[in-house]
């Protein structure tokens, strides 16, 4: 985290946040997995840097780099979808491995299970 807030401050210092720093800024959010309260965390130590910086000759290129920065704080969804189709070994391992890799959460669309090794991978992941 203090890494992004570093990064914030040295973007700051010219009062511009430049195309290089933005797309730095958002790989550092989505390398580091923030969540909602992270993020608005950082938002806040956006604001307060910027309230640090600004005087009566800057408010314009601050007001933009509050703008661009919180815009490279909304990071999109890293969720993805992915079908997959059997019969087949290689249906079933793919669906295997997709089930072991999910961290958080596993969004399943199906008519129905009819795979008993499936269906205990599943449970196991619960």
């Amino acid at each position: 985290m203090q890494e992004i807030i570093d990064h914030l401050s040295k973007s700051l210092s010219d009062s511009i946040l430049n195309k290089q720093e933005k797309q730095t800024l958002k790989s550092l959010v989505v390398s580091n997995g923030l969540g909602t309260d992270q993020l608005n965390f950082l938002r806040s130590k956006m604001f307060d840097l910027a309230n640090d910086k600004i005087n009566e000759t800057n408010y314009k290129q601050i007001l933009e780099w509050v703008k661009n920065t919180n815009s490279a704080l909304n990071t999109k969804s890293t969720a993805r979808s992915v079908a997959f189709f059997s019969p087949g070994e290689a249906c079933r391992q793919a669906i295997n491995e997709q089930i072991n890799a999910a961290t958080k959460s596993l969004k399943i669309c199906v008519f129905t299970i009819s795979d008993d090794m499936i269906s205990q991978a599943i449970l196991a992941a619960h």
